[in-house]
Formats: C-alpha cells, structure tokens, sequence
C-alpha cells in the first residue's frame, strides 16, 4: 500500500474570533489519502479572542497548536514563520476567514498536487457565501463573473486563480524562499516563484469548494479595489521588474464574454458590480495604503455567519 503523506496546516490569523473555531472544525473533520499532523495558528498581532478561542478548541483536539508573540508583522512574515517551522511533506496554508464546504477539499487539493512532480503549489477554488444586502449581491456577482474568465484563461492556471487564502505547498518547496517583509500580494509572489522555469509549478484544483465572504461594505469594496487593480502589481515590479506583469494579461474576449454572460444571468446585480469597479479606478480610495506589507482590514468580510 503507497504511504499517504505527512500534512501540516498553517494559519496565519489576525483577529479571527469570529470565524476561527468553525474554520478548524472543518479542517479536523478533512478525509483523505494524507496524515494530518499538525494544524499551527500563528497570531499577527490579534487584539480580540482568537488566541482564547484556539486554545479551547485545542483542548479536545491535540494535534490544534498556536503561537503568539502578540506583535503584527504582516501575512508575509507570518507565511515565512509556518513554512520555516514545518516538518511535514505537505503544507496547506489556509486564512482565518474561510471555510471548507466538505470534508474532502484537502484530498482534492494532495490528489492534484500528487499528478504531476513539478507542481510545487496548488491553489483551491474558492465558493462564495451566500449574499446579504445589496453591496454583498454587487460583489459575489463581480466574483462570479471573473472567476468565470479565470477558469477559461490556460484551463484556470493563472495569477488570478492563486487567490492566496487557500494553498498546498510541497514542504520541500516552501523551504526554497521567503517572503520579503514589505510584500503586500504574497500569492502573486508565490505564484511567480513557482512557476520560474517550470509551467507546471502552479494548479488550480477545480473541484474544490472553499468558501469565504466578499466584502459586504462600500468602503471595503474600495479599499480591496485599491489592492487588487494597483498596488498588488505595483508592489510585484518591485523584486520581478516590469516584466512580470505580463502574467496578468487577459484577453479582452474573455473577460467581456463572461461579463456579458452574467448580464444576462443576473442583469441588476452585474449592472451594479460594473459601475463599483468602474467608480474605484475613476476615484481610488488614497487613504487605502499599505504600511510596511500590512493593509487595512476589510472586516465586513470576516464573518461567515447568517446572523
């Protein structure tokens, strides 16, 4: 019988009290071909109960591990402390504000990185929560209809497929690099490594279903805009050079197709995504800056909660 592999599960929290314990219930419950040996909850400066949370959790469940140093470092640097401290042949890394639809999303996830030798990452594919008021509606449709290009662009293995809150790593891989400390898209920068000299380096796992809220505010569809149009690629010249943005080119028949497509799915939604995402890169919010790798939270997506 082939040896299932070692798996280790890195969270870097940051004032996730209000989605950490349904988060590891689901990670606890994952079957599959993997032997789960440790799931580590790294604190980034928590100021709420994630810390209390965690340890009651890890009361009942002994392989359930946290550290806080009680500073705020950034994503980067807390991706660099999970991957220097694993031990184990896999690493998936997973955000504190997600959650897995079934208790098969990791199998799916070792299952792909097992096909092929030089896929070194493999990224989920993330499923919306289901939306709450009107801005919600805006931005899960705005989602949809991108992620419907993304997986029609090179069969979903892109930049914008590696959203970054849900990834397995080879173990051995994830000791060949470190973040710097002021990158601020730590999955354009993973995906860029992994695919250096290797186009197989990098794979989304279509059928997996990891669910996470969309911003559910007009200030925090600003702030993510400010991010994800400029900043993210801005910051990415700054250690691959002007170059690397040729990764993010889509062809516009896709991205209008798929628009398009959701117009007719859902006319007033779409309509309303359009004119957001036209607004933020006609007026983007100059007040949204990173500081040193840390951005501002968008806490309207934090909780995954119907209340």
């Amino acid at each position: 019988m082939k040896r299932k592999p070692t798996l280790t599960i890195g969270i870097p929290a940051h004032n996730e009290e209000a989605n950490i314990e349904r988060l590891l219930n689901t990670l606890v419950t994952q079957k599959g071909n993997f032997v789960l040996e440790k799931i580590l909850v790294v604190c980034d400066g928590c100021t709420d109960r994630t810390e209390q949370k965690v340890k009651e959790f890890a009361k009942t469940h002994k392989i359930v591990k946290i550290l806080n140093d009680k500073k705020r470092y950034g994503k980067a640097s807390r991706l660099n402390q999970i991957y220097a401290l694993n031990k184990s042949e896999l690493l998936g890394t997973f955000d504190g504000d997600i959650l897995l639809a079934r208790d098969c999303e990791i199998d799916l996830m070792v299952k792909e990185i097992q096909k092929n030798p030089k896929t070194n990452v493999v990224a989920a594919r993330l499923k919306p929560f289901p939306a709450q008021g009107l801005i919600e509606h805006f931005s899960v449709v705005s989602f949809l209809s991108f992620e419907d290009a993304i997986l029609r662009l090179n069969n979903g293995n892109n930049y914008y497929s590696l959203i970054g809150c849900a990834s397995m790593l080879r173990g051995s891989f994830a000791k060949t690099f470190t973040y710097p400390t002021k990158v601020i898209s730590d999955m354009n920068y993973l995906y860029t490594v992994a695919i250096k000299n290797n186009p197989d380096g990098v794979k989304l796992a279509r059928e997996t279903q990891v669910i996470f809220r969309t911003v559910r505010s007009f200030h925090d569809w600003r702030v993510l805009g400010q991010r994800s149009v400029k900043e993210d690629k801005q910051n990415l010249t700054t250690y691959f050079g002007e170059g690397v943005l040729q990764q993010y080119s889509m062809p516009k028949w896709i991205s209008v197709t798929s628009q398009l497509k959701w117009l007719l799915k859902s006319p007033i939604y779409m309509t309303g995504s359009i004119i957001l995402n036209i607004f933020i890169r006609l007026f983007p919010l100059q007040t949204a800056k990173p500081h040193d790798g840390i951005w501002e939270d968008t806490r309207s997506s934090k909780d995954l909660s119907l209340a």
